[in-house]
């Protein structure tokens, strides 16, 4: 029989709270790791099946914020520098194509009877703003609609056209830059360079509102000068050859506003004058290459990138067009056909000569 003794009945109120505590902590042990395991057993780690259609957006879909329609009415030089100055100045300041803007360009080829069609789909194609390069577009853009913000680039006289009720304050949804034709700046380079010209011949398209309108101030400013001013109006059906020989006899020089009809007549105007030792002065950089003298004209590139401006003030600014006062360039250039200056043996100052840009430029050999 199993004895205590004195040592072991001493220490005993000790031994057993001890030996509890041991066995306590081993059956909690084992409770815990057995309720662990039979969570684990019961976790589905499996991800869940969506039951929505799934959409892969492109990049394009992903980043694009704006959508801008472009018309542009043909292909001559000074509507593509408009174009692609427009988009470069748009890229510089952070539009960047197929990044986050999407472009909807047309061009109507030369042919106003497709703006409207092209105004109207360009609308219906849900653009956040319209850049509308021509007088033919931004009309036919401003009758498609009067909620999405327009801006023009390259038109005259934006009130002669009725898109705006003022230069200062346009008043809708329309506002851009003018290509305004400088003519009371030709007539004074008349009288600069061809100081003894007394009579200018001016002809002019008379059902072309954009050509009557440079008449009258190019009429004003002669009276001004002191110098006579015939005009000569012509139409589609006029006769250049025969309408020119009968003017050429009573006039010192000849001055063309800029108009698509008489550009397409430079060559029959500037074969009778030159024969004659009269020089013709145009409405612009165009004209001077086609044959013209000489003419002051605006950098179109400047237009597309004062368009641009005006585009993202509006796109990122909130600004309105009815409270954006239309932009004239105000820096001109003069342009010089050498050729032409050949044949009629005509100088030019040195300030003028300084600053003049010859065309067409000689090649390098």
């Amino acid at each position: 029989m199993f004895v205590l003794n004195d040592y072991m009945k001493k220490n005993l109120r000790f031994i057993i709270p001890v030996a509890a505590l041991i066995v306590l902590a081993i059956i909690f042990g084992i409770m815990y790791i057995v309720n662990n395991n039979s969570d684990q057993d019961n976790t589905d780690t499996t991800e869940p099946v969506s039951t929505e259609p799934q959409t892969t957006m492109t990049a394009t879909e992903e980043l694009s914020q704006y959508k801008i329609g472009i018309m542009q009415f043909d292909d001559s030089q000074e509507y593509s520098d408009v174009y692609d100055e427009f988009v470069l100045a748009m890229e510089h300041r952070g539009f960047t194509e197929g990044v986050n803007v999407e472009y909807v360009y047309m061009n109507a080829e030369g042919d106003s009877e497709k703006c409207s069609d092209m105004a109207q789909s360009i609308v219906d194609s849900g653009v956040d703003l319209i850049f509308a390069i021509s007088e033919e577009n931004a009309v036919a853009a401003y009758n498609a609609t009067k909620d999405i913000p327009i801006v023009f680039g390259a038109v005259n006289d934006p009130e002669e056209a009725e898109l705006i009720d003022t230069n200062e304050a346009p008043g809708a949804n329309v506002t851009g830059v003018s290509d305004y034709s400088p003519s009371i700046e030709q007539i004074d380079l008349i009288k600069t360079v061809f100081p003894e010209a007394k009579t200018v011949g001016a002809v002019y398209d008379e059902l072309n509102e954009s050509s009557v309108t440079q008449i009258s101030l190019a009429e004003t400013q002669a009276q001004t000068n002191e110098m006579t001013f015939d005009k000569y109006p012509v139409n589609d059906t006029t006769d250049f050859d025969s309408y020119i020989t009968d003017m050429i006899e009573k006039v010192d020089v000849i001055y063309l506003p800029y108009d698509e009809l008489l550009i397409d007549n430079i060559d029959k105007i500037t074969a009778v004058a030159y024969e004659h030792g009269i020089p013709v002065v145009g409405g612009n950089e165009e004209m001077v290459q086609k044959g013209c003298t000489i003419a002051y004209g605006i950098d179109y590139a400047d237009v597309g990138k004062q368009s641009a401006l005006m585009a993202v003030e509006i796109l990122q600014n909130d600004g309105t067009p009815a409270e954006m006062p239309v932009r004239y360039l105000n820096e001109l250039i003069l342009y010089v056909n050498t050729e032409a200056k050949e044949k009629l043996g005509f100088e030019l100052d040195e300030t003028l000569q300084n600053k003049a840009v010859l065309l067409p430029e000689k090649s390098e050999e």
